[in-house]
């Protein structure tokens, strides 16, 4: 999408946000890295989406939190990438191993897939000098029981794992594949409507 757009309305955000009374921070985070989906497959253009974002961050002044889909990792290309961010001044939480729906895995599959990509995660970590401190749900969806609730929550307290719940979602991952197929088309008039339709939803 046109994300220098929106990281311009995002420092907007920021700029309003510290305008009445003392600054109030805002934690800006990005899901599924190192690149979501089979939608960006070629290294080539993986590489380009992580420069991109990683410009505009840098452009605004913003240090960011990418929550990690392990499984979203193709080969070694991909922990290249990753390095990029940790490189940057950015820091890496845990958004599992294969992007689970809690709803509908059971507590023991679930926290098993989480801790895959914790235990991955952590590795990567420690050879840059960093520890693992977030986790986010995929879908944001925290279990659909009480005790499902309660599990993740004992196992993400045993682990030293925090819960980053989202208070702003933009919902750029529906724009993700249309935008792709358009720009891949050459298809102007599509592309325009789509970043029209992203800035003003």
């Amino acid at each position: 999408m046109r994300l220098q757009a929106w990281m311009c309305g995002l420092s907007m955000l920021l700029l309003a946000a510290g305008s009445v009374g003392a600054p109030r921070p805002i934690l800006v985070t990005v899901d599924d890295l190192p690149i979501t989906g089979a939608t960006h497959a070629d290294a080539a253009e993986r590489d380009r989406i992580t420069t991109g974002l990683l410009t505009a961050l840098a452009k605004h002044r913003i240090k960011a939190v990418g929550l990690v889909t392990w499984a979203n990792l193709y080969d070694a290309s991909d922990i290249r990438l990753l390095e990029r961010w940790l490189e940057a001044g950015h820091e890496l939480g845990n958004h599992s191993f294969r992007h689970l729906d809690y709803t509908r895995t059971d507590s023991t599959a679930y926290i098993a897939d989480v801790d895959s990509c914790r235990r991955a995660l952590t590795t990567l970590l420690s050879r840059h000098g960093q520890t693992l401190r977030f986790f986010r749900f995929p879908f944001l969806r925290e279990g659909e029981t009480p005790g499902k609730l309660a599990a993740m929550r004992s196992y993400l307290a045993r682990t030293g794992q925090r819960n980053l719940p989202v208070t702003i979602d933009d919902q750029d991952w529906t724009f993700a594949r249309p935008w792709v197929e358009a720009r891949r088309r050459q298809d102007k008039a599509a592309l325009d409507s789509l970043g029209n339709e992203y800035q003003t939803q």
